[in-house]
């Protein structure tokens, strides 16, 4: 339920949390969506503030659902891989999306626009990748 963003935001300055954000996509997804609009609670420094997020103000399109869609475990993985790889799409712009909302709650960038292009520069430098591989080969030992 959209209306419920707030209401979490509020769970999460109760708990003390700095800054955050609690995002549902239009299209009923629990992340921010690239389809259509995202309402976005925003907390920070004990403030809430919602508004929306449309995928067009930042890649001047839209895509549909099916353009999201994965699969099984082994089908997801190979889309991450993708991604990581540089591949273009819906996919990658979703990633973008719920990545720099993450960058800016992290205070590593000012606004939503300068984290998708940390995000991008992260997948396209393939530090992103190496930092995967390198976690991958963390856990197998």
């Amino acid at each position: 339920d959209p209306k419920l963003t707030e209401m979490f935001a509020g769970v999460l300055r109760n708990l003390e949390t700095k800054r955050a954000f609690v995002v549902h996509g239009s299209d009923g997804l629990d992340e921010a969506t690239v389809t259509g609009p995202t309402r976005v609670s925003e907390l920070r420094n004990g403030a809430i503030h919602t508004s929306n997020l449309h995928p067009v103000e930042f890649f001047g399109e839209v895509h549909s659902l099916e353009e999201l869609a994965g699969g099984d475990a082994q089908t997801n993985a190979q889309i991450s891989k993708d991604i990581l790889l540089g591949q273009e799409g819906a996919k990658r712009k979703v990633v973008l999306l719920n990545s720099a909302l993450a960058i800016v709650a992290g205070e590593k960038a000012g606004s939503v626009r300068e984290g998708i292009e940390v995000a991008a520069e992260c997948i396209d430098s393939r530090a992103a990748l190496k930092k995967l591989q390198a976690l991958i080969e963390l856990s197998h030992n």
